[in-house]
Parts: structure tokens; C-alpha cells; sequence
């Protein structure tokens, strides 16, 4: 026997009688409910989510105005993802397993450049996918990296006269759709977002309110939702196929995910979201549409969803009638539905059932309560975040990429050692001390928080020992090579931005040369330790100083 979930009860002359419910199997043939704001909607769905989480359906949940999230947050098997801190929701497109993977990426950075009007010229595009698989074969595969092999390869052919406004063109666009709200999510060096949760009972939740909280283009929301969709479909796709209900996605304020406006045509469908009503059920995946005008969303999701609950509506009545089958009274009851009141209609329903829906009576969590808790729960978490925005990433890579060609030409007439460090040394115990608390300042927070190790604040991986040990020994070879070549004042240069090469820029040299991944742990791990050893280092010098100024 079907699991059922309890909608509300059937309305009859101001008398409440028999309860209505949905079998949980039904979900796999799509729900879409409708009505004016205020009208109850959403606590009718937060009633049929509970039930999911309590009967351990997994529910990949698209939150538009973080209340599902506010409400559902201390539920225990619900993993909550925000833009930004305290859980951010990360996707890193360039890190590619196969060829098909690159030509998937592609296609989705195509169909979101379609999406923006924004589209690729045959010449953009040859720039763009040539740069797309020198990012497939590098060790580290970022967007970060992605930009750098377009700029390279813009100026290896700097003979053609058009490839910098080609160039130009390609950066200009990604622009467009990394807008800083955007390349909070994309512009990443790792994925946070993993569907592997759904198979241990596990539902998600993303908190996308700051998209409209920090006034975002609704085709913003639209391109993200869409390509997590995209992202989701391949890897159910991945499954075996099935005719039961295996996960469900609820598509809150569906006009943002699946328009009805959008009419496009491309060789790459970014749109899964209509693809996935036709599609989804093959795959085990159901649907619940919400959205507050009738003409608002596709017309697939009416045509593919076999449950529809209508709410008090003011636009397209009659279109509304004609699907639901409305007779005379119905239609004018319609217009004027108490809060709580709705229609229901099903496939093989003759017509339509008024019932009033289920008392939810959870009430979501103040935001600051929210924020607070996110953080409690997550915080070990990590925003691998590469730039703060799209222009200083563009920027300081063509910065640094000129700047390596002057200073090639500056090695050519006077031959600088190790790497252009500076070789003068301290003379004084006063210079010694200053540059002790300039490193103390690098690593505030460890002071801050007044921890030994601030590895479990700061680094992700602090829980998994394994992964935290194998970081440790690349760490530990690092800086057993760094202090090999380089003297400790040499280095400290490098730390105090007083040479013309980065500690990082050190440290990711030698993590190519010992052939180690030069991943943002790694980096953290290395810097902490080597600032450590210098600063121990300092403190001995300036107590034998200090001793030998008094003999």
C-alpha cells in the first residue's frame, strides 16, 4: 500500500467532511499548484515537504525566497546550501572528467550566452573551445585556469590582427553571465554541491533569496536553477531506469526556472527543466510547480503534470476553467476563495474538489536565528571562492601574464638571483621584531579565535583525517624544498609582498616542480606552517641578540 500525504479536506457548503490525500507514487507524474500571493500556498507545500523528509523521500528543493529553508533547517537529514558563507553553494564547471565533459561544458556556456543574447561568433567559439581543453589537460582545472589559457592563447596569435577583440568579445560575455551575485557560485576552484547525499536519504535545499535580496536579473536565477537542473538530470541519467518515484524537485516561484516566455532555439538545451517533464518520470523524478499566475510557466509543466491545485486567482480564468473543467459555479467561486481554499483536480477526476488545506503550524525561523544556526552547523566549511569578482580575476591574469614577459626581457640584461628575492639582510633587533608581528598580523584569526590549530575553523577537509594527513605531507614537502633553495629572510620578503614574486606564487612553483596539486588546502597548510617556523625561527634570533647585546 502508498504512502499518502494528507492535502487538507473536502469543502462542502461551509462543512469540512472527508480528508484528501496524494499517494507519495503520484509525485512521479508532476503536481503543479497555483494562486495569488497570500493565499496559503506555501504552507501547503511546506506540509507535503515534511512529509517527504519524514517518509525519507529524497528532495532536491529550489528555494527562491529562503522560506523552505528558514522552516526546515534543524531537520536533520536536510543539507542547506546559501550563496556565500555560512554553506556556499559551489559549482565548478571546468573541472572536467572526459571529453564529454568538455563538450557538456561547452554546450552549457554556449546555451547560457544564448540565454543572455549574448552569443558566440564561429571565431569566439574556436577561441573558446581550444582554451576549454588546454583547461581539460592542466593539473588544476578552475575557471581561473580557463582565463588564463584564452589570454595565452590570444597572445601566442597576436599575428592575427582580430584575435584581441575576439578576446575581448569572449571575456566581455562570460562578464555578462558572471555578474558578482553569479560568480559567487561559478567562480569557484571546487563543487560543494553533491547529489550523492539524495542516495543516503538525504534532501537539499537551496537558499537562493540572496538573488532577490541583493536585486539580481531574474535571468540570473533562471541561467543557475537551470543549469543545476542540467547538472541534476546527468547525474540521474547515470542510474538505472525506473517507474517508481525515486527523488522529487519542488520549482518554488517556478516563472524564475521554467518561463513560459522563453521560446529560444539552440544546439544545446540548457532548458532541462521543460525536458525534464517530459523526461523526468523514466528517470524516477517528480515534480511540484509553484507560481502564482496560471500563463506564468511553460505550458509542458500544464500539459505534464497530472495533479493541479488551484488557489484564488484574479488572471486567466478562463484558461484556468478549461483545464480544470470548470462548471458555472466553480468558476465564479474561484474568484472568490477564502485564504486556505483551493481546488484540486486529478487525472480521471470528473471535476474538481474545493477542500480547505492542512494547519501547518511550524513557523520558520527569524533570519539572524537562521544564520546563526547555519553557522553552528557548518562551520568547518570552506568557500573556495578564487577572486572576489569576475573584472579582478580578468584583470590581475592579464596583469600577470605581461608582467611575466617584462620581467623574462628584465633577466635578459641584468640576472637577478632566485627568482628576483630581495638578498639584503636585517642588521638590527628592532627590524627583527617589527617583521615578527607583521607575520603574527598575516594570521590574525588564529589569534582571533584564540586556537592552537585553526585548521578546523578554516579548512573543510579537518574532519576526514586521511585527506587532512595526505594535505599535511604536501604541505611538508613544500616547504622542505622552499627552504632548500631559498633562504628564511628570502622568504619573508616573499610573505611581506616586498619582492617582485608571491609566497603563493613560490609555493605553486614548487608544487608544479614535486609534480603535487596546488589546490587552496594545500596552499593554506603550507603558508600556516612556514609562517609558523619563520616567526619560531625570529624569536630565537632576536633571544640570542638580546643576550648577546648584554654580554
Amino acid at each position: 500500500m502508498e504512502k499518502t500525504i494528507l492535502l487538507g479536506y473536502e469543502y462542502d457548503y461551509g462543512l469540512t467532511s472527508n480528508e484528501i490525500s496524494i499517494d507519495i507514487g503520484e509525485l512521479l507524474y508532476n503536481v503543479e499548484i497555483y494562486g495569488m500571493i497570500g493565499r496559503g500556498k506555501t504552507r501547503l507545500v511546506c506540509s507535503i515537504i515534511q512529509h517527504l523528509f519524514h517518509n525519507k523521500v529524497p528532495s532536491l528543493i529550489f528555494d527562491i525566497k529562503g522560506e523552505y529553508a528558514a522552516t526546515f533547517a534543524t531537520e536533520p537529514n536536510v543539507e542547506i546550501f546559501t550563496i556565500g558563507a555560512p554553506h556556499p553553494l559551489c559549482i565548478n564547471l571546468f573541472d572536467t572528467k572526459d571529453e564529454d565533459d568538455v563538450s557538456g561544458t561547452l554546450l552549457v556556456i554556449e546555451e547560457m550566452m544564448v540565454s543572455s543574447n549574448q552569443e558566440f561568433s564561429p571565431s569566439m567559439k574556436n577561441l573558446f573551445e581550444t582554451a576549454l581543453f588546454l583547461t581539460h589537460k592542466a593539473e588544476v582545472r578552475t575557471l581561473e585556469t580557463f582565463v588564463e589559457n584564452l589570454i595565452a592563447l590570444a597572445k601566442k596569435t597576436k599575428q592575427i590582427k582580430s584575435i584581441q577583440h575576439t578576446l575581448d568579445a569572449v571575456l566581455n560575455r562570460l562578464n555578462y553571465i558572471l555578474n558578482p551575485i553569479s560568480f559567487e557560485i561559478l567562480g569557484v576552484s571546487q563543487t560543494t554541491l553533491n547529489f550523492d547525499m539524495l542516495e543516503q536519504g538525504k534532501s537539499i535545499i537551496l537558499d537562493l533569496s540572496q538573488f532577490q535580496k541583493r536585486a539580481a536579473r531574474p535571468s540570473d536565477i533562471y541561467l543557475i536553477c537551470n543549469l543545476i537542473l542540467k547538472l541534476f538530470y546527468k547525474y540521474a541519467s547515470s542510474k538505472e531506469l525506473t517507474n517508481k518515484l525515486r527523488y522529487v524537485v519542488v520549482l518554488e516561484e517556478a516563472i524564475n526556472i521554467i518561463p513560459h516566455f522563453y521560446r529560444k532555439q539552440s544546439s544545446a538545451s540548457l532548458i532541462t527543466a521543460e525536458n525534464n517533464f517530459l523526461l523526468g518520470r523514466s528517470l524516477g523524478i517528480g515534480h511540484i510547480t509553484i507560481s502564482q499566475m496560471w500563463n506564468s510557466v511553460s505550458n509542458v509543466v500544464h500539459a505534464n503534470s497530472s495533479t493541479k491545485i488551484v488557489f484564488r486567482s484574479g488572471q486567466e480564468i478562463e484558461k484556468i476553467a478549461k483545464a480544470l473543467n470548470l462548471q458555472d459555479f466553480y468558476f465564479k467561486r474561484l474568484q472568490q476563495l477564502p485564504i486556505r481554499h483551493c481546488f484540486l483536480w486529478k487525472d480521471g477526476q470528473e471535476y474538481v474538489k474545493e477542500m480547505t488545506t492542512v494547519n501547518f503550524t511550524l513557523e520558520p525561523l527569524k533570519y539572524d536565528h537562521y544564520l546563526l544556526f547555519l553557522r553552528r552547523k557548518y562551520h568547518s566549511s570552506t568557500y573556495p571562492l578564487l577572486f572576489s569578482n569576475f573584472i579582478d580575476m580578468r584583470t590581475a591574469l592579464y596583469d600577470k601574464l605581461t608582467n611575466t614577459k617584462k620581467t623574462k626581457q628584465k633577466k635578459k640584461e641584468k640576472p637577478v638571483e632566485n627568482n628576483q628575492i630581495s638578498k639584503k639582510n636585517p642588521d638590527s633587533q628592532k627590524e627583527i621584531t617589527s617583521k615578527v608581528e607583521q607575520f603574527k598580523k598575516i594570521f590574525s584569526e588564529e589569534i582571533k579565535f584564540q586556537l592552537d590549530d585553526v585548521c578546523f575553523t578554516f579548512c573543510s577537509l579537518s574532519k576526514d583525517k586521511k585527506k587532512c594527513m595526505k594535505i599535511r605531507k604536501d604541505a611538508e614537502r613544500v616547504n622542505s624544498s622552499l627552504l632548500k633553495r631559498f633562504t628564511e629572510y628570502e622568504i619573508k620578503q616573499a610573505i611581506l609582498e616586498k619582492s617582485q614574486i608571491s609566497i603563493d606564487e613560490l609555493l605553486k612553483q614548487v608544487l608544479l616542480e614535486n609534480k603535487l596539486s596546488s589546490n587552496s588546502q594545500v596552499l593554506f597548510c603550507a603558508k600556516r606552517e612556514l609562517i609558523n617556523f619563520l616567526m619560531r625561527s625570529d624569536q630565537e634570533l632576536s633571544f640570542n641578540l638580546s643576550n648577546n647585546s648584554k654580554k
